[in-house]
Parts: structure tokens; C-alpha cells; sequence
């Protein structure tokens, strides 16, 4: 089990006599701690071709990190996590492993309403996601979606 997240408003409005929590939450390493197994289930659920998948598994598939020391190799590692971050592809690769989150907890909250049609309740820029939560009662939920896509994906969150 994750240990406790603390969720800290950032900043607190009024809306029309609503009192609206801007809550934030911060990855640890976001890049360097997504699983492979959960982008490429990212990959295929996300229904890209065999070819792109294949490509995209080769890049990370059987890759190792090594220390070099005066021209010495030492401590051949396997990578098992994270995103290239040299790679042209690292900000659609990690954008598309918190898809999932984004979607879950905007479907999840209440947010806020503009006007009769606009509802926001999450923003994301990289890994800075902003939550907009009408209700301390949401909280709870939010620790549950976010406890789901921890153990899914491999990411942590900064307490």
C-alpha cells in the first residue's frame, strides 16, 4: 500500500458563493518512474497499429544504464521504467500513461461549472496537475483514483 497522499489547496476562491479548493498534485520523477508493461497496455488500449507498438517496444525493451569511469564500463542495469526523456516521443509517451488519471478524475469530481455547459475539475500541463474540488467530501475519492493509477502505472507522487 502507497503511504498517505496529503492533498494541500493551493488556493481557495469564492465562485458565486461556492468555495472552490485548487488542490495539486506532484509527481516524483514523473519520467523516470513510468512502468514499460503499463505504457504498452497504454499503447494497445489506446488501439495503436502492431508496427508503431513494435517500434516503440524496441526503444525500451532490453535497454541497460551503465556508469562509465575512465573509459571502463561498470554496472550494467536494466531499465525497466521511465520514459526516454532524449527521445522525440517521451512527451506523447508519458501524456498518454495519465491520460487515464486526467480522464477518471474529471468524470469523478464535480468541478466547477462556466456558465450552463463549461465543467472543468482537472487541469494538466507535463506532470503539474491541478484539481478543482467544490466539496472537501471529493477528497476522498480523489486519494482512491489516485492510489489505482499508483499501482497501475509505477508513479509516485511527492508528499
Amino acid at each position: 500500500m502507497c503511504s498517505p497522499i496529503k492533498f494541500t489547496p493551493v488556493l481557495i476562491f469564492y465562485l458565486k458563493s461556492v468555495i472552490i479548493e485548487w488542490l495539486s498534485i506532484d509527481f516524483k520523477a514523473a519520467f523516470n518512474i513510468i512502468s514499460h508493461s503499463y505504457l504498452f497496455t497504454i499503447l494497445t488500449t489506446y488501439g495503436f497499429s502492431v508496427r508503431f507498438k513494435a517500434y516503440i517496444h524496441g526503444m525500451y525493451t532490453n535497454t541497460s544504464s551503465s556508469i562509465l569511469i575512465y573509459g571502463h564500463t561498470y554496472w550494467p542495469k536494466p531499465i525497466k521504467r521511465s520514459v526516454r526523456q532524449v527521445c522525440p516521443l517521451s512527451m506523447q509517451n508519458f501524456e498518454m500513461c495519465l491520460d487515464p488519471l486526467l480522464h477518471t478524475i474529471e468524470n469523478s469530481l464535480t468541478g466547477i461549472r462556466f456558465g450552463n455547459k463549461s465543467r472543468i475539475a482537472v487541469m494538466a500541463y507535463v506532470d503539474d496537475v491541478t484539481l478543482l474540488v467544490a466539496s472537501p467530501s471529493e477528497i476522498p475519492r480523489i486519494r482512491t483514483i489516485t492510489d489505482q493509477y499508483v499501482a497501475a502505472s509505477g508513479a509516485k507522487i511527492n508528499i
